[in-house]
């Protein structure tokens, strides 16, 4: 029993990030309709969020306890945050609109190339080095809007987050691509191998 609940704890820190995302997401609403209201709390709240998204994954293969369930429980605390925060950011003039169709446009492209790329029968998602970098900067941003909402770098990093999602997941397929033209390659050269070695190439 007792090792049953701790191989839970992976799970519960992906779950309690849908609370805590409700919550940055009231903090950042108070933020642009309460005078001098304390930017730090943005921050205070951020760091469990982030937190807990960078110990699950930790524990979980710590514990060999991560499951298929696990990674869609992960996959949809991060983007239950970053939407949500996103929608208010697009309410409040912020951030534009257009980005936050970038980011659904990401989480879309990864769901569905994940179960292209998938070597094996199981369902899994496959992660990327860019595209992991890229969605640490989708994740940073809404703290970074919500402290410094009027500064000219959130344009910035706006634009250079639209350009790193797009331009990851276009690495993303030509790897696979490539990959699969080295394989089939391979392959290839190994049948024409194996027929000459037959007698009057008859296997």
């Amino acid at each position: 029993m007792q090792k049953r609940l701790i191989r839970m704890v992976p799970n519960f820190l992906s779950v309690i990030r849908f609370p805590l995302g409700c919550l940055f997401a009231a903090l950042l609403s108070f933020r642009f309709t309460t005078a001098n209201f304390p930017v730090w709390g943005l921050l205070f709240c951020f760091t469990p969020i982030a937190l807990s998204d960078f110990l699950d994954g930790k524990i979980a293969r710590r514990l060999i306890c991560r499951s298929y369930i696990g990674a869609i429980i992960d996959v949809a605390a991060d983007s239950f945050y970053i939407l949500l925060s996103l929608v208010l950011l697009n309410f409040y003039h912020i951030i534009p609109i257009w980005f936050t169709g970038i980011v659904i446009f990401k989480l879309v492209d990864f769901i569905l190339s994940s179960r292209v790329f998938s070597a094996s029968k199981k369902r899994q998602f496959v992660f990327d080095l860019l595209g992991r970098l890229t969605v640490v900067g989708f994740y940073i941003l809404p703290v970074l809007a919500g402290m410094f909402p009027h500064n000219g770098l959130i344009n910035t990093v706006t634009l250079f987050l639209a350009f790193a999602a797009v331009f990851s997941s276009i690495v993303r397929w030509s790897s696979f691509a490539w990959h699969q033209h080295t394989k089939a390659s391979i392959l290839g050269d190994t049948n024409k191998e194996n027929h000459r070695g037959t007698p009057n190439g008859i296997s």
